[in-house]
């Protein structure tokens, strides 16, 4: 055999014996499939999974020349590390090398078979042993058997505790078979299941019977909750009971043997769950929604509506209000959707178009809607509605008031929202100037000014101007006018200031002008025009600015100049607008002004007219759970002095019992272990010393901490000092 060959051989050898392990590590999850009743198809693949995973862990595949000569030459000392020479070519070696190669040659042909590869064979039966341990308590425990159907489960079995002293001769009868079937209501389609769970969660309204089977005859059997005992019915040799679950709270059962003797079980809770209501979210729909009289009105949205148990029904109210204040009036109806809901869906998408004008809303009338769902529920199902979503038709001639409704009245007039129109018309005037004659153009223009002039002498009327002020209103009288001189009357006349003519505007006064009053800066003249308003100081300024804005504009109607008169309409509008914001918020400007300080006794240190308060609380949580704590004080005392229960004892546990339910209901698993002891020893059960203080540890814990006592801790305690304290508590 060549030194190449050598290394060859003990290559072959090594990831022999690598399978060979594998193999072993695969045997064991083989043997556990056998005893747990696999057929033979999953236990083949369960070995050569196992196998498989095994082998390619150890990679055998990585076992290179290189890897070998490194190995032979660690294990086999009379290499004298030349074991690397057997991979290389004669030509490429020196002479002396070459002799070395020759003598390593030698030495591995007589000892290559008495190297022995790097096997894990300790670690391939460390598995194999763990399997087989765990099938033979598999085997011997029974589940492996996988047919009796009687057999239960150790962690869910319900377990009695004799409550009187047995005969040690006596075998207590036990369980032999428990179920608990929990039939859901109908509207849900769940049906029935079964369960050795005797912890149940369920539906509010659910049938719920319990059914147990004993190893002996018992005389009777007793389904327990915190007020009440019921007697389960025997059906051939198995005991029933049977309610409706309305509502949260324990129970346990008791049985009595035939010779009397009393058996209680642990204590288990039954949570009941409500059906919870439907949930309604709209999609891409605005909480507003304004449109214009020549827009198109329509309300594109969808809604995802989503219920545990089912939806049933799904539609739209909508409720459209016309007019205002004690004249406004309401309509409603009822939208379905495009899509009805079939079946029992959890979970839907409607989508929905709503056309105003389908609607007959006209302009200023607004749109009030919702969507309500409701589920199958009985006898009354859940109601659920989405956010309220609002749609208005915008009215050109009327806007709504701009008054908080938390003010008292509302000073706005009707027609402080005629300047909007007015540009309205201009700009459409002002669009149809090529399509229409200057003699109607002009006279268009005109009509807009006169009515830009009535709008000003309402607001001068508001502010408390006679009708006369300002420019003069013409006189539309049936009578003909004086006749006058064309040629002489100057036509811009009314809208400019003459400073020629008497007295106007003169920096003298006039001979017959009065003494200027010395009070006059500090007095409110109502006979005033310009001080008779509803509006203070800041208002009255803002709109004697919007009637000056008016005037402007009025003048170039006048001259038949639209496009010039419009700036002077949008600042009149925007003054408007301002004032209506103004009167919105000047409720709220409203608030606590606190007196002044008196600067004589600031930082003076004084307290002799400081007058301290102080207020008797009663803490509601100083007077709950009073058997809880008194339970406490007495097991302490029961178990310093190893005492014999009393009947003011069980009593007193029974009353712990009873407040300690309503905490378990809320955490269950925290306080069903403790409640179940309590009743046990309410019982007259004699409990071993660990077991009452674990009792007395879990009362204690059940007891809410007060940690608010004001005038009792007098001394200083900083956050350091509360941290080690808390601390101390929780120490066992």
């Amino acid at each position: 055999m060549s030194g190449m060959a050598a290394l060859k051989y003990f290559r072959r050898k090594w990831q022999l014996l690598l399978l060979l392990e594998a193999v072993i590590v695969g045997i064991g999850p083989a043997i556990l499939g056998l005893v747990i009743g696999l057929n033979i198809f999953w236990i083949i693949a369960v070995f050569l999974l196992s196998t498989a995973t095994y082998f390619i862990l150890q990679k055998p595949w990585n076992l290179n020349l290189s890897k070998i000569t490194g190995f032979i030459d660690s294990r086999f000392s009379a290499a004298e590390y030349s074991s690397g020479l057997l991979t290389i070519p004669d030509r490429n070696l020196t002479s002396l090398a070459r002799l070395q190669k020759r003598k390593t040659e030698k030495l591995l042909e007589g000892n290559i078979k008495n190297i022995k590869p790097q096997v894990n064979f300790e670690r391939a039966f460390s598995f194999l042993l763990v399997f087989s341990i765990l099938t033979a308590l598999i085997f011997f425990s029974g589940p492996s058997a996988g047919n009796d159907s009687n057999r239960i489960d150790e962690k869910t079995r319900i377990t009695f505790t004799p409550l009187d002293s047995l005969d040690q001769s006596f075998e207590a009868p036990e369980i032999l078979e428990q179920q608990v079937f929990v039939k859901y209501p109908a509207y849900t389609n769940l049906g029935t299941v079964s369960s050795e769970e005797m912890n149940i969660k369920t539906l509010r309204n659910s049938r719920i019977t319990w059914v147990l089977r004993f190893t002996q005859p018992v005389k009777e059997v007793f389904f327990d909750t915190k007020n009440d005992r019921f007697a389960f019915k025997l059906q051939g040799s198995e005991y029933r009971y049977g309610t409706t679950a309305t509502e949260s709270g324990f129970y346990n059962f008791r049985f009595k043997d035939s010779t009397g003797n009393s058996y209680v079980s642990k204590v288990y809770y039954l949570e009941v769950e409500e059906d919870q209501k439907p949930e309604v979210i709209i999609k891409n729909l605005p909480l507003f929604s304004g449109f214009e009289a020549e827009d198109e009105k329509i309300l594109s949205f969808e809604t995802q509506i989503s219920d545990d148990y089912g939806i049933n029904n799904a539609y739209i109210i909508a409720t459209v209000s016309k007019g205002s204040g004690e004249a406004v009036k309401f309509r409603e109806e009822k939208i379905n959707f495009e899509k009805v809901i079939s079946g029992n869906p959890k979970s839907v998408v409607l989508k929905k178009s709503i056309n105003l004008d389908d609607l007959k809303m006209e302009p200023g009338e607004q749109l009030y809607f919702y969507v309500e769902a409701i589920d199958h529920l009985k006898p009354v199902p859940n109601v659920a509605r989405s956010e309220t979503y609002f749609a208005e038709i915008r009215d050109t001639t009327e806007a709504a008031t701009a008054v908080s409704g938390s003010m008292g009245v509302d000073l706005m007039p009707d027609y402080f929202r005629s300047q909007r129109q007015l540009i309205i018309d201009t700009e459409k005037l002002i669009a149809e100037k090529d399509q229409i004659s200057e003699k109607e153009f002009n006279s268009r223009s005109n009509e807009l000014g006169f009515d830009q002039k009535a709008l000003r002498l309402k607001y001068g009327e508001f502010m408390g101007d006679e009708s006369e002020s300002g420019i003069a209103a013409q006189n539309h009288s049936e009578e003909p006018a004086a006749e006058t001189d064309e040629d002489d009357e100057d036509p811009l006349e009314d809208y400019t200031h003459d400073h020629d003519s008497e007295n106007e505007h003169n920096l003298v006064p006039a001979e017959n002008d009065k003494e200027e009053d010395p009070l006059h800066e500090y007095l409110h003249n109502h006979d005033d025009p310009e001080e008779s308003t509803l509006f203070t100081q800041s208002l009255k300024s803002m709109l004697r600015e919007a009637m000056n804005q008016m005037w402007d504009s009025e003048l170039h109607l006048r001259l038949y100049e639209p496009q010039n008169s419009l700036p002077y309409q949008y600042r009149s509008l925007n003054l408007l607008q301002e004032i209506k914001n103004s009167a919105r918020i000047y409720v709220h400007r409203i608030g606590f002004d606190p007196p002044p300080i008196k600067e004589s006794t600031r930082l003076s240190g004084d307290l002799d007219e400081v007058r301290s308060f102080s207020e008797n609380t009663n803490k509601a949580n100083e007077n709950q759970f009073q058997a809880i704590r008194k339970s406490v004080s007495r097991l302490e005392i029961i178990i310093q002095n190893d005492l014999q229960l009393t009947e003011s004892d069980e009593n007193l546990f029974q009353r712990a019992a009873e407040e300690l339910s309503s905490l378990a209901i809320e955490d269950p698993l925290k306080f069903i272990e403790i409640l179940s002891d309590l009743k046990l020893i309410a019982e007259g059960k004699k409990l071993t010393t660990d077991r009452l203080k674990q009792l007395q540890k879990g009362l204690l814990l059940a007891i809410p901490n007060n940690d608010s006592r004001p005038g009792i801790e007098k001394a200083y305690k900083d956050e350091l000092q509360e941290m080690f304290l808390k601390e101390l508590q929780n120490v066992e």
